[in-house]
């Protein structure tokens, strides 16, 4: 399917946001890169208008967080599902999300999947999508009633289908933290995430930057921490043009109340960000003046933008950590290693079920047999930075899932073994967060 979507698409998706939508949700169902990362590519090298580019980018997370309850109900208007042509399958059950959850006329996506399936398959098939959509179209009631999949699946895999979210996931949720909790998390996963952004608080108008998007005219805004903005309705126009000024970067409010539960600021220096991605943490540290001397990550392509970033932020050469791919389970002997660090932050590889709501794709790519090798990987990397600590200094533990074996049970297993460490804090995002992600973090103290 993905190649033949690449022929049949690449064209059209120049100008179509749907046949463009299409292609990513292919990629990303298809293929191992991040749903953000396929996305922003598609958009770059697009030709469509502001409002186009709005619409692909619903489609595609949109679709993907809906993507199961979609397939489920469009296999039961289909007579033989399995045997049609995939991309046919996945143009319907777009076009269905756009039915049920967009403000578009009903007739606009049916016809629009109607004539795409004509034209990459003939009448015949045209016909199964023209009529199996608009019967979809005629019983939107039962497609948005969750009592309708608790009767027909149980009470926790029908919950669990209503929301998107593979029953294995609901299962453990309902285990781990309740019925209420567990539905709490089943609700925010389906919502879309709250976009926001935080303000490069070393700017000398910082203060002024954040007045400017308080009231900005054109989109709520609440305030994240001290330095973070929340967008409920979409980021304002303006912060386009400070993010080009390095006044402002794009980043998960979740992952700011993090650093603000935490005390990020009071952190001892040096700071080593052992698990860093593509380095937001590292910028944000230094926005607030704390001295990362290494950036590193077992990855180290997704660290080679890092440089130009913190550049575009305003930081001199001097003051950048040095970056480098390692593995944060097994430090090499490199001099940028030779001192024991202040703070070591370990945003550790995680499920990350925390973020199904930005990250959507993860229904798809994670299953419980992950948690097992997962859970090791932890031990290992906070074993290896309790030995790169010095006295008084801290360990500070993040992940973005919501599963105590990956949180809570490997911090108690860390001390359980790890004479020297005591629990400083330990807190995790509210049930009721309004930004739709959960994060969970404990700071250690070495005596």
């Amino acid at each position: 399917m993905k190649n033949a979507l690449q022929r049949g698409a690449a064209n059209r998706s120049e100008h179509d946001p749907r046949a463009a939508a299409l292609r990513v949700i292919d990629q990303t169902l298809t293929g191992k890169e991040p749903s953000q990362f396929l996305l922003d590519k598609a958009l770059r090298e697009s030709k469509m208008v502001p409002s186009d580019r709005g619409l692909c980018t619903e489609l595609v997370y949109g679709f993907l967080r809906a993507a199961i309850r979609l397939d489920w109900n469009l296999r039961q208007l289909l007579r033989d599902a399995d045997n049609l042509p995939p991309e046919m399958l996945l143009t319907l059950e777009l076009a269905a999300y756009e039915i049920a959850h967009l403000r578009i006329p009903p007739h606009a996506s049916v016809n629009w999947a109607v004539s795409r399936v004509r034209n990459r398959f003939g009448k015949g098939l045209a016909g199964v999508a023209n009529g199996t959509l608009r019967a979809f179209a005629r019983n939107l009631k039962a497609y948005k009633s969750e009592d309708r999949y608790t009767e027909a699946l149980g009470p926790v895999e029908g919950p669990a289908l209503f929301h998107g979210v593979p029953g294995w996931i609901a299962k453990l949720w309902l285990d781990a933290y309740g019925e209420e909790t567990a539905r709490a998390y089943l609700a925010a996963s389906s919502a879309p995430a709250v976009p926001a952004v935080r303000i490069n608080a070393a700017k000398e108008d910082a203060v002024t930057v954040r007045i400017d998007l308080m009231t900005n005219g054109q989109s709520e805004a609440r305030p994240v921490g001290n330095w973070g903005m929340a967008f409920p309705d979409g980021v304002p126009y303006i912060a386009r043009k400070l993010e080009k000024e390095g006044k402002l970067s794009y980043q998960s409010a979740a992952v700011q109340e993090v650093f603000q539960e935490t005390d990020m600021p009071s952190w001892p220096c040096p700071v080593w960000d052992a698990c860093a991605g593509r380095g937001g943490k590292t910028a944000a540290m230094l926005e607030r003046g704390l001295s990362v001397s290494v950036a590193s990550d077992i990855a180290g392509g997704r660290l080679a933008g890092l440089p130009g970033e913190l550049q575009r932020l305003g930081f001199a050469a001097e003051t950048c950590p040095v970056v480098l791919e390692a593995d944060a389970a097994a430090v090499p002997d490199v001099p940028a290693f030779a001192a024991p660090f202040g703070t070591v932050l370990l945003d550790v590889p995680c499920s990350g079920l925390g973020t199904l709501a930005r990250r959507p794709e993860i229904r798809f790519r994670r299953n419980a047999s992950d948690i097992a090798a997962l859970t090791t990987l932890q031990d290992g990397i906070l074993d290896a930075a309790s030995q790169r600590v010095r006295g008084g200094g801290r360990i500070v533990y993040i992940t973005c899932t919501l599963n105590p074996a990956e949180n809570e049970e490997r911090v108690r297993s860390f001390l359980g073994r790890t004479p020297g460490f005591a629990l400083d804090r330990e807190w995790a995002t509210p049930t009721d967060s309004p930004w739709h992600e959960f994060f969970y973090a404990a700071v250690l103290r070495k005596e």
